[in-house]
């Protein structure tokens, strides 16, 4: 999605949670605290590299204790396609402003870390994590790309329509061929709104 660049990067170490330390050049896929209060961790994969590298936060599906979406496969899958992966994991809860929170405290971890480069942001999101991967491009300006895989539905559709408009960045919408109609509707009318922009 993003140009490889390889910048020289002068820091020779990394310090991820206060405790753990690892060279900048070495790859690594290791769990993370990104917040406190609560406390909230998250799986951060990142390739071999001595420059600073595009980021890319996956939001997992599900709700409450069940996580959906593979978060620490997709971020290994990211490390090894040349991105740092970051899949944070929200508090077990469903509300729409804890969880956007939750995004917004993972994002801030990331800007704090040496090797990524912050011009070069992506998110992805599943199902419910790509409900919250919409809301948050559509009020954000930090990503330069998203993807956005079989979203779950929203609670207020015309809301959840309406803010396509403030979305400036290419966008990937996926949707399986085997989702029900009704699924299959909501997708089109999303993609509709998107395009007609």
């Amino acid at each position: 999605v993003f140009p490889q660049e390889n910048s020289p990067d002068t820091k020779t170490n990394e310090q991820i949670i206060g405790r753990q330390e690892a060279t900048v050049s070495e790859g690594f896929v290791k769990e993370v605290i990104y917040r406190k209060d609560p406390d909230l961790s998250g799986y951060l994969c990142k390739p071999e590299s001595t420059g600073k590298l595009p980021a890319v936060i996956y939001n997992h599906g599900g709700t409450g204790d069940q996580i959906g979406g593979a978060p620490e496969e997709t971020c290994k899958a990211l490390k090894d396609a040349g991105y740092v992966g970051f899949s944070p994991i929200r508090r077990p809860d469903i509300r729409d402003d804890r969880d956007l929170n939750d995004i917004y405290s993972a994002l801030d971890y990331l800007k704090t870390l040496d090797y990524v480069d912050t011009g070069k942001l992506g998110m992805i999101g599943f199902s419910r994590g790509g409900y919250l991967t919409y809301l948050t491009i559509s009020g954000n300006s930090d990503f330069r790309t998203a993807v956005i895989l079989a979203a779950a539905p929203p609670r207020d559709k015309d809301l959840f329509y309406s803010r396509a408009k403030d979305i400036k960045i290419p966008v990937f919408l996926a949707v399986a061929e085997n989702d029900l109609p009704a699924e299959q509707n909501k997708y089109k009318n999303l993609l509709e709104s998107m395009t007609e922009l």
